[in-house]
């Protein structure tokens, strides 16, 4: 069969398969499609005949002789993709160059053509109605302002949304007054909007952007620290819809008499929640507050180098979330990379009590899943619990650390056997109730001096056939454990 006989379904087809990923423009070595332009007249034909082959654009803001010549290659790529909805993608290159060390020495290098145009006004806006999926960095107070009043339902196909909002690197508090934020209509009012992330480096308040908030499905404003009162108000107002979220939240000292109490929130629909937490011991209230009736998994990250983890302040609000929540996950944040003068290292930070897990597990039965933080560590006669069911009984995975780990061995490989041949002997330590789950994975950091005699012993106890279905990952580390 010649070339150009061959039919032209078949050939979009093929087509498809070979796009790994987004166009790229300017043109990359990396999107085959300007190349296949050129293969003959019947394969161009048919290439911009197809505006979904260019639907899905990546703008990099690679340094060019003469920038204008960008702003025409955007509109001619756009041009391509005809009446098809649009995903715009002005950050990838951005993104990769930041983490191989390449930074910027302005803002406005991470910006597609150099802020040498406006790419509000002359890419984003004259596509707007068609754009789906917008994924860019918004820097200088002109573009800011740009986007942030493109008029009220412009957007109406956007269907996700990821804006970093950037002043300069050397300016982070807002630019506008308070009429001109009243002013802020890009995302009023968007019948299709569900996803939204925001990395906000400028000190917008995140209720000034007057969000869909009651039709939003996923919601990511963890980059930058909110008053738990707005991530309250934020809560409230997305509880019909949101189903997944990260936040940050900073807590700050109450010195005054508290002369408004914090409201209470509850996230009717919320299944999945990520809060990173700084100095929550400054004001613990919220905790009390806020209510997750359908949360599945909660991941909490903590900088509070005052008093550390304190399981107890969490614990009331995991009691609305019991017969639901699946996994646990706590993890400690590093210090934040410019130091707070005022901030003293503690002398002695606080140790977690056996009776404070010991509580926290008892609210959370139904728990699957559940990763501590370093230096948090289960005592032996907790983990006799755990290995005979009174404590989660559901549990499959655990990731810990501990000062030598051996009696977490053993304490799996009992539970191993109890939930093999469980009830051998009713009302005995001995015994385990019926729905007892063998743990079946587990990730343990220990000193490195006990690295290997525990990687040893997981060897003798699996060859027995005692831990002959866990899979252990064994992690040896010095740091981690001085205070």
């Amino acid at each position: 069969m010649l070339l150009s006989e061959f039919p032209e379904k078949l050939l979009l087809r093929i087509f498809f398969l070979c796009f790994e990923n987004a166009t790229v423009v300017p043109p990359s070595q990396s999107d085959i499609r300007p190349s296949l332009t050129q293969v003959c007249r019947q394969w161009r034909r048919l290439m911009l005949a197809t505006p979904t082959i260019w639907q899905d654009v990546d703008f990099s803001p690679v340094p060019f002789q003469h920038p204008i010549n960008l702003l025409k290659l955007a509109k001619l790529w756009l041009r391509r993709s005809k009446g098809a909805l649009l995903s715009l993608n002005f950050c990838a290159d951005a993104r990769s160059a930041m983490t191989a060390g390449q930074l910027p020495t302005s803002a406005q290098q991470l910006l597609y053509g150099g802020g040498s145009f406006n790419i509000v006004k002359s890419i984003i806006f004259p596509c707007a109605s068609r754009i789906r999926s917008l994924t860019c960095i918004i820097c200088t107070e002109e573009v800011i302002k740009a986007f942030l009043k493109i008029p009220l339902g412009t957007l109406e196909a956007l269907e996700s949304v990821e804006v970093t909002f950037l002043n300069d690197f050397d300016r982070c508090s807002t630019p506008f007054t308070q009429e001109e934020i009243s002013d802020f209509t890009v995302f009023r009012s968007l019948p299709s909007l569900r996803r939204a992330t925001f990395h906000i480096f400028n000190g917008i308040d995140p209720l000034d952007l007057q969000l869909p908030w009651n039709r939003l499905t996923k919601l990511d404003l963890g980059s930058t620290a909110m008053p738990p009162e707005v991530f309250t108000t934020i809560i409230h107002f997305s509880a019909p819809s949101l189903t997944e979220g990260f936040f940050q939240i900073g807590f700050t000292v109450q010195l005054a008499p508290l002369v408004q109490d914090m409201p209470h929130a509850e996230a009717r629909h919320l299944q999945r929640l990520r809060l990173r937490l700084i100095k929550p011991s400054n004001d613990d209230r919220l905790f009390s507050r806020l209510k997750l009736p359908s949360i599945r998994e909660l991941r909490i990250e903590l900088y509070d180098p005052a008093r550390g983890w304190e399981v107890s302040i969490y614990t009331s609000m995991l009691k609305e979330s019991a017969a639901t929540l699946q996994v646990l996950m706590f993890s400690n944040l590093p210090p934040p990379t410019v130091p707070d003068p005022a901030e003293r290292a503690p002398l002695h930070q606080r140790s977690m009590s056996y009776s404070e897990l010991e509580e926290l597990f008892k609210t959370v039965p139904n728990l699957r899943a559940l990763h501590l933080p370093l230096r948090v560590f289960i005592h032996a006669p907790t983990m006799e619990m755990i290995a005979c069911g009174q404590l989660l009984p559901l549990l499959a995975t655990l990731k810990l650390s501990s000062w030598s780990g051996f009696h977490v061995l053993s304490a799996v490989a009992r539970r191993s056997e109890l939930a093999r041949y469980p009830l051998r002997e009713p009302g005995t330590s001995n015994s385990a109730p019926p729905s007892l789950v063998a743990i079946s994975y587990v990730l343990i950091m220990v000193p490195h001096e006990d690295e290997q005699g525990l990687q040893d012993q997981v060897a003798i106890l699996q060859e027995s056939g005692d831990l002959m279905d866990v899979e252990f990952n064994i992690v040896g580390g010095d740091s981690c454990f001085k205070l």
